[in-house]
């Protein structure tokens, strides 16, 4: 099972143990590595930190966070980013960082600035 819009991330059900995603795991490196196969539709950031692999930049874990949420959250959190500047609205962008689980104080110096 897997969660997200248009990248997803394996979701753990309560049946699934550590043994069942290792061999998945194992099953999408096998495939990446052998034939160069990758389901397109998984999360790109979840590989790399999967098979420990480094990213060639940080905008690389923003960009599949961001297909991971709805387009219209995309389009919220694409808009900070551009303008490198928190929403007038407080309320709306504390729920969101409550969605995540967010524990950080969010300001316009670690917002990840569009280059």
């Amino acid at each position: 099972m897997t969660i997200g819009e248009r990248e997803r991330v394996p979701f753990v059900g309560h049946d699934h143990f550590v043994e069942e995603w290792e061999a998945v795991g194992r099953i999408l490196v096998k495939g990446f590595v052998s034939v160069s196969y990758f389901p397109t539709f998984l999360s790109k950031a979840l590989f790399m930190l999967l098979s420990r692999w480094q990213p060639s930049s940080d905008s690389m874990f923003v960009d599949s966070f961001t297909k991971y949420l709805s387009p219209v959250e995309e389009e919220f959190i694409e808009d900070i980013i551009r303008k490198n500047q928190l929403p007038d609205d407080e309320d709306e962008f504390t729920d969101f960082l409550e969605r995540f689980k967010c524990r950080r104080v969010v300001t316009t110096k670690n917002v990840p600035s569009k280059n």
